[in-house]
């Protein structure tokens, strides 16, 4: 936390947190976005106005590529669906 605050402090706009990091980076944060706190976990940390932002840009990332080869098979014929819950 200390070695975070301190790059607050140097005037860093943020950072970004890797495994096993994100649930601590979660933790440290002053506010947080609602992505982050369905996950529960923070990979991005925003630093404005002496304050941290946690948000998570993971599910994202995970949802565009996800919907862009589903419409990519579907062209081909082909569609890839997430599997049934029993």
């Amino acid at each position: 936390e200390n070695d975070i605050r301190a790059l607050v402090a140097k005037g860093y706009q943020g950072v970004n947190a890797t495994v096993p990091h994100k649930e601590a980076a979660l933790a440290l944060a002053d506010t947080v976005d609602e992505t982050a706190k369905r996950i529960g976990a923070s990979n991005t940390l925003v630093f404005a106005g002496g304050r941290i932002e946690a948000r998570n840009t993971d599910a994202f990332g995970f949802w565009e590529t996800e919907r862009s080869a589903v419409r990519r098979d579907l062209r081909t014929n082909w569609a890839f669906l997430p599997p049934s819950k029993p």
